[in-house]
C-alpha cells in the first residue's frame, strides 16, 4: 500500500501531496467465519484467542487540498478502552 501511495504521490504537485494520518474506532457485529480452504481461524499476532472481535481501528490517508484518501491499516479489536 504504502509503495503505491509513494508512486502516486510522485505524480502530483507539492501542494496536492499535502495530506494527514487519520485513525477511527468503530463497533462492529460479533461474527466468526471458519476459512475452510486454509482450516484456520486467524487471529494475527497476538495469537489465537476465544474472543471475537467487536470493535475496528481503521487508519487512512486523507488529502488536505484534494479528493483522494487510502486505507492503510485495519486491526480489530475485542474491547476499546476510554479515557473519561
Amino acid at each position: 500500500v504504502f509503495h503505491a501511495l509513494e508512486q502516486s504521490l510522485q505524480k502530483m504537485s507539492g501542494r496536492d501531496r499535502y495530506c494527514c494520518l487519520m485513525f477511527d474506532e468503530m463497533s462492529i457485529r460479533e461474527n466468526l467465519h471458519f476459512n475452510q480452504k486454509f482450516d484456520c481461524i486467524d487471529c494475527g499476532s497476538q495469537g489465537r484467542t476465544c474472543s471475537i472481535a467487536n470493535h475496528a481501528l481503521l487508519f487512512m490517508i486523507s488529502s488536505l487540498l484534494r479528493k483522494w484518501k487510502q486505507p492503510v491499516a485495519a486491526t480489530l479489536l475485542v474491547e476499546v478502552q476510554r479515557k473519561r
